[in-house]
């Protein structure tokens, strides 16, 4: 074998690996967790502008927070948008659309007591309509904190529901006890 054949044949071992090393990582319940974390960013910030209204009566002043809010998540301002999100909530305390918003900003600003009470405030209310949501997302966020506990706590509780999301709760709960 010559230099030229041992090097590729290098390259080739090199770059199968790599790519054997990608897949294992992408079957990982952690990077699973991250991707449906980001699917979910962009479906709960563009209810309002891109997709028409989730609820049928939804307050002008509301809607106009969560237009604005939006707009602050995609030019990356989470603090601004925690502070207009704040604000309203001492006019209308309880909002759920806006407690589960807060969750999700205060997670991606690395506060994630904050995250944990503003979703915990929503899942923990069995009438609210945004209940599965939050579980999700609570679920989500444990396992991106390697609190494996408190996900597999929170999962269970959505497979044991008919949500739309108990499928991926129960692919990732099986993951997190295999893995």
């Amino acid at each position: 074998m010559n230099k030229s054949n041992g090097l590729i044949m290098a390259v080739i071992l090199l770059i199968g690996g790599l790519s054997s090393f990608v897949y294992w990582q992408r079957q990982k319940v952690s990077y699973q967790a991250q991707q449906h974390w980001k699917e979910n960013l962009q479906a709960l910030f563009s209810q309002y502008t891109n997709r028409g209204s989730v609820r049928v009566e939804t307050a002008d002043r509301e809607k106009e927070i969560l237009i604005e809010t939006e707009s602050l998540f995609k030019e990356s301002k989470y603090l601004a948008a925690i502070a207009l999100l704040e604000q309203f909530l001492e006019e209308d305390p309880g909002n759920e659309y806006v407690l589960l918003r807060l969750g999700v900003l205060y997670a991606l600003e690395k506060q994630i007591a904050s995250a944990q009470a503003y979703l915990k405030a929503v899942y923990t209310n069995p009438l609210t309509a945004l209940n599965s949501q939050a579980h999700w997302l609570a679920a989500l966020l444990a396992i991106q904190n390697n609190n494996r506990q408190e996900a597999q706590k929170i999962l269970m509780k959505l497979v044991s529901t008919n949500s739309h999301y108990k499928p991926s709760a129960k692919e990732l709960l099986e993951k997190l006890r295999t893995e």
